[in-house]
């Protein structure tokens, strides 16, 4: 549904929508993946998000995301650097 590059690093963010399958709902999904290698870094599942907003640090050390439900609206932070 939406990625961001790392401005410093080989890091995409994405987010992929909420999506329903024969099985049920399938929930939001936020994973950052190390880039060429495709490593999964940090991936988080979200429950009734909508929309989500990604904005990274300028020397990539964090990344935030804003996410939007039906219910609420939050932040979560990511620390992508030690």
């Amino acid at each position: 549904m939406d990625f961001s590059w790392s401005p410093t690093d080989a890091i995409l963010a994405l987010f992929v929508s909420e999506s329903i399958d024969a099985g049920g709902a399938i929930p939001a999904l936020v994973k950052l993946v190390q880039i060429p290698c495709k490593e999964p870094l940090i991936e988080k599942k979200l429950s009734s998000v909508s929309k989500c907003k990604m904005y990274w640090q300028s020397n990539g050390e964090y990344l935030a995301m804003k996410a939007d439900s039906n219910t609420n609206n939050f932040v979560e932070l990511f620390q992508i650097k030690d």
